[in-house]
């Protein structure tokens, strides 16, 4: 085995691209086919398609009436109508030849049968009037499509009607996947010990990859082995014309991806200035392409986009526009000066404007994928954008889709997912866009018009829910509150309570670890009003600071007993099994300006949570009040 190599290039990503194009300019050659042009779809053409027959190919009638010669019909009206017998015109349906005798069609609606032997006109027809001439549609030897054309749909039309049965395409290239790593397992996989990772990857790899219109091949698990990494890649290499290799392909101790390559063929770029995906290898083996990908989820989906697609995009002699929206910017960004980062975003439509929420950043978190509705590419050298700031947005989703959402910011809980899951039953077009962020936050969204509506759960010092605080911080603004459900807060805590925990007191023992939510979140409020209430110093509290950006993460962190206990909703203790104590009953609501209630989007949201479905979906819960849901209370 060689030794390990640890030194990364940092190649900006367009001359990463173009040194790798030009490396391997010589080695890799689209394969040309021969091929059903009904069966075309999504191929890249390898030469231009031109007709080889008009179409149509005769002169054929438009409509369903009779071939006449039209100077016959010059004088016809309604005061002087035009006799002509049956040797002067000949009846056809849409489609029949019309042979040379005659040059027009008169519409049946337009003719009066006077008899079996002639037929009356009472207007005229003017020359080729309802006639498809040859070649109308194609003229035999007219291009129908280009070379290095993507074919679609409405494309294998024309060329079929063109009489193209089989036409040159470039052979669409296979694409190995290969997951590696030891701790790499598959998603049936029984016992999940600490330390395994179930393998995701390559099934959005395979996805993407088909996305593309590409030939996929997916590999086994290989594990973090030299010589059998060596012998899956150079059988892969020998079947496939490209290779992705997911994982491994840093400078760790078992990140064989870059020596492996190395020794069978030749790396061009290792380490491109992007975030994530730096590691990205660009190599090439025997005549097959060959990529090292960044292991984390997000870093895979980044070079799979920004560095194999461009690549593949080159090959085929494509472009691809991408479409981009500006939009407010609802936080600062800050980044590196080293490189490209490409930040997801979410994206709401408020006030006849984009809001761009930036999701979780780290290379590992699966959902801001799944989640994000765009890309903002902050530039090397940049350090980032201010919030409120206009910044552009590379869309990930479909724009008229995005402005019919509804945008929530504020406090979460699974009762917006079942709201989702009624609008989808229901085939309403008014999806959500969430973001969590905490009722306080949520609130200042909604004050700065950043969002629809904000959920909420702030409790007063006098024990009340939400209307005190809306009160103070929208003092002259006319509001509502759309009531949601009243949700039984616990104090979790691990099976068969362990430290023996019995209430609020019990947090100030020094053996209790507890695990808190953010400040400004109702949660956290919820704790500083039953220390107030107990005369409890926040101090005294292991943990207070301790912070947790939702419940079940809080759930989670006690399930695992880094910490002892904590504040969450029910439903997600039932969820983990946890123990627990009742609390209270919390009111979580969603705040909205008045003048926004007419909304068909908010009166739809309105209308489902007062209905017998969602409800009949919460119910499963055993946590939730619904009495109240969808009642609105105006304040202002």
């Amino acid at each position: 085995m060689k030794e390990r190599k640890i030194y990364l290039d940092n190649y900006d990503l367009d001359q990463a691209i173009e040194k790798y194009l030009e490396d391997i300019k010589e080695q890799i050659q689209l394969e040309v086919i021969e091929i059903p042009a009904a069966d075309s779809l999504h191929y890249i053409t390898a030469e231009a398609i031109y007709a080889k027959l008009s179409s149509p190919h005769y002169n054929a009638s438009a409509m369903d009436g009779i071939a006449i010669k039209a100077n016959l019909s010059n004088d016809a009206n309604e005061s002087n109508p035009v006799v002509l017998k049956k040797n002067e015109y000949q009846y056809v349906d849409t489609g029949d030849v019309i042979t040379k005798e005659y040059d027009a069609v008169v519409m049946i609606e337009d003719i009066v049968v006077k008899d079996d032997e002639s037929v009356v006109l009472t207007k005229p027809v003017a020359f080729f009037e309802n006639v498809r001439a040859i070649g109308e549609d194609i003229s035999q030897m007219q291009m129908i499509v280009p070379s290095y054309h993507q074919i679609r749909a409405e494309d294998i039309n024309a060329i079929l009607a063109s009489k193209n049965d089989k036409i040159k395409v470039f052979k669409k290239l296979k694409v190995g996947i290969i997951p590696t790593g030891s701790e790499i397992v598959s998603v049936a996989t029984k016992e999940l010990e600490a330390g395994m990772i179930i393998d995701s990857n390559s099934s959005m790899l395979k996805a993407l990859v088909l996305e593309k219109n590409l030939a996929v091949k997916v590999y086994d698990i290989t594990k973090d082995d030299y010589n059998l990494l060596k012998q899956v890649i150079l059988d892969a290499t020998n079947e496939c014309d490209v290779v992705l290799i997911n994982a491994g392909s840093s400078a760790g101790s078992e990140d064989y991806t870059a020596m492996i390559i190395e020794e069978l063929g030749k790396i061009s770029v290792h380490g491109i200035a992007i975030k994530p995906g730096k590691p990205a290898i660009l190599g090439s083996i025997n005549q097959a392409m060959v990529i090292g990908l960044p292991g984390y989820p997000v870093a895979t989906y980044i070079v799979f986009k920004q560095v194999f697609l461009p690549i593949i995009d080159r090959l085929y002699h494509q472009s691809v526009d991408y479409e981009i929206v500006e939009a407010t910017l609802s936080k600062t960004i800050y980044s590196s000066l080293k490189h490209i980062e490409f930040v997801r975003v979410k994206l709401g439509y408020v006030n006849e404007q984009f809001i761009a929420t930036p999701l979780a950043r780290g290379a590992g978190i699966s959902m801001s994928l799944a989640e994000a509705d765009g890309l903002i590419v902050i530039e090397k050298e940049s350090e980032g954008y201010q919030k409120n700031s206009t910044v552009k947005v590379v869309l990930l989703k479909a724009k008229e889709q995005l402005k019919e959402r509804l945008t929530v910011i504020g406090s979460h809980d699974l009762i917006l997912d079942i709201v989702q899951d009624v609008i989808n039953e229901t085939n309403k077009d008014h999806a959500i866009s969430s973001s969590h962020v905490g009722s306080y936050s949520g609130l200042l969204a909604l004050k700065n018009h950043e969002c629809d509506l904000a959920p909420i759960h702030i409790l007063a010092a006098d024990g009340k829910y939400n209307e005190a605080i809306v009160k103070e911080i929208f003092k002259e603004e006319k509001m509502a509150l759309i009531k949601g459900v009243k949700r039984r807060q616990v104090l979790a805590y691990p099976k068969n309570n362990p430290k023996n925990i019995r209430g609020i007191n019990d947090l100030t023992r020094s053996d209790i670890r507890y695990v808190n939510r953010q400040p400004g979140s109702g949660t956290a409020i919820l704790l500083d009003y039953l220390l107030k209430e107990k005369n409890i110093a926040l101090q005294k509290i292991n943990g207070y600071d301790f912070i947790m950006p939702s419940h079940f993460n809080v759930g989670a962190t006690i399930k695992n007993e880094t910490a002892d206990c904590g504040l969450l909703i029910k439903s997600v203790a039932d969820v983990l099994e946890l123990d627990y104590i009742e609390v209270m009953a919390e009111e979580y609501d969603f705040l909205i300006y008045q003048k926004d209630l007419d909304k068909l989007k908010i009166k739809t949201f309105i209308e489902i949570l007062r209905s017998q479905n969602f409800k009949d979906k919460l119910a499963v819960f055993d946590c939730y009040e619904t009495l109240e849901s969808g009642q609105v209370i105006k304040i202002g």
